[in-house]
């Protein structure tokens, strides 16, 4: 409303009658960062040849296979100016374009796989630092402070082929599990006074936490 006071309109009486909501474009966005990582691919082996000593009948065993990937992200500065003539909205020093957070300084990302010819496990796991958020709850100024959040995800499938090729049914036929937020980690909220605001209750901002799921695929 300060941004833009034109788009709010108020009757004689100061009663909000009008606003409007169409959408704006922000004056400028302007970000600095760094990103570095790595990625590894590695094959761990093999069964032996067919007819090779010690080889089983039938086609060669599938290779296995191994990858890993990782990344960090710096931001140095993340500012938006939102209409000429306001300050700068500097989103690492509380400052946000909405009830989230701001933006966090540093992240990192890694991911580890190991499948061999449609039998596999991957986990990631993902970390954010820590952020504030220069608030006003029920007509106070005050700063949020928003933890740092650590999560783990746990992915395992199997094509049943691989592991009953004698049955018909299994031909194309996938089962994956999945574990969303291994560890059912929330993010924690605080006040300048160690509570927590409604809002930002963890029953509110994330519900669900842990999850798990479970694919059944056919491809006929």
């Amino acid at each position: 409303m300060l941004a833009f006071p034109d788009r709010f309109i108020r009757d004689s009486q100061g009663r909000l009658t009008t606003i409007d909501l169409r959408p704006v474009n922000f004056d400028s966005a302007r970000e600095k960062r760094l990103r570095w990582g790595f990625s590894m691919n590695a094959k761990l082996g093999a069964g032996p040849l067919p007819g090779t000593p010690g080889a089983p009948p039938g086609p060669q065993r599938p290779s296995t296979y191994f990858q890993l990937t990782a990344s960090h992200t710096i931001v140095f500065s993340d500012q938006i100016v939102i209409r000429p003539g306001l300050p700068a909205v500097d989103l690492l020093s509380g400052g946000a374009i909405g009830i989230a957070s701001g933006r966090v300084r540093h992240q990192l990302d890694s991911t580890a796989a190991v499948t061999s010819g449609g039998v596999g496990l991957r986990a990631g796991i993902s970390w954010r630092g820590r952020s504030s958020l220069l608030s006003r709850i029920n007509g106070a100024d005050d700063t949020l402070s928003f933890s740092s959040l650590f999560t783990f995800n746990l992915r395992a499938f199997a094509d049943a082929g691989r592991v009953i090729p004698e049955a018909k049914w299994a031909r194309g036929f996938r089962l994956a599990l999945e574990v969303v937020n291994v560890t059912d980690a929330h993010q924690r909220v605080k006040d300048s006074f160690g509570s927590t605001p409604l809002q930002y209750q963890p029953a509110y901002r994330d519900p669900i936490g842990r999850t798990i799921e479970i694919e059944l695929r056919k491809v006929f």
